[in-house]
């Protein structure tokens, strides 16, 4: 690899850690372990961070080289996606892409990213094309409504009632269980 080469790399990776969010972490280069042969795989740059409970691996590839970029490349990098167990890929160019290659990339989920004339507008808009869908579902008790026919024995009314007893004594205010009892009694 040519200093220049790992220069944009190191670049690109500078850009990549100021887009990332908060608490994660960007390696430039980072080894990852093939998951179907073992070998350690180079990859230009990663980022890594957590969202909840799940672990999310952005691979980062770069191509600083003068010639303009076409499929052949992101037909690896899909590859190489599935033998690291990304989640995500970027494609980062010195050069543009084909318009083929643009259409792959999109087909295979691939982000293409193009340093050729980089603006500000255009790391803005890096930075809004990562959206995280943070879905929190809590269910809780709110009433229970418990009906006794009126020919329940008595037997039935006091296990009920030692029961109750210990739902409505929380002082943290959990749901109370209130009996209702049947209009008929």
């Amino acid at each position: 690899m040519t200093e220049a080469s790992r220069t944009f790399e190191e670049l690109v990776a500078r850009i990549e850690k100021r887009l990332s969010p908060s608490g994660s972490t960007v390696t430039s280069p980072d080894r990852i372990r093939d998951v179907r042969t073992g070998q350690l795989r180079e990859c230009d740059a990663t980022v890594r961070y957590t969202v909840g409970s799940a672990a999310v691996l952005i691979l980062i590839e770069c191509r600083e080289r003068a010639a303009t970029q076409d499929v052949t490349w992101l037909e690896q990098l899909a590859t190489k996606r599935t033998s690291v167990g990304a989640d995500v890929v970027v494609a980062v160019s010195a050069s543009p892409f084909t318009t083929p290659a643009r259409e792959m990339g999109a087909a295979l989920g691939i982000r293409l990213r193009t340093i050729d004339a980089l603006t500000d507008a255009e790391i803005d808009e890096w930075s809004q094309s990562l959206v995280i869908d943070l879905v929190i579902i809590e269910r809780s008790l709110t009433t229970l409504t418990i009906e006794l026919a009126p020919e329940a024995p008595d037997d039935e009314l006091r296990i009920l009632d030692s029961h109750l007893s210990s739902w409505t004594s929380d002082p943290e205010g959990s749901p109370q269980i209130v009996p209702r009892i049947a209009d008929s009694w």
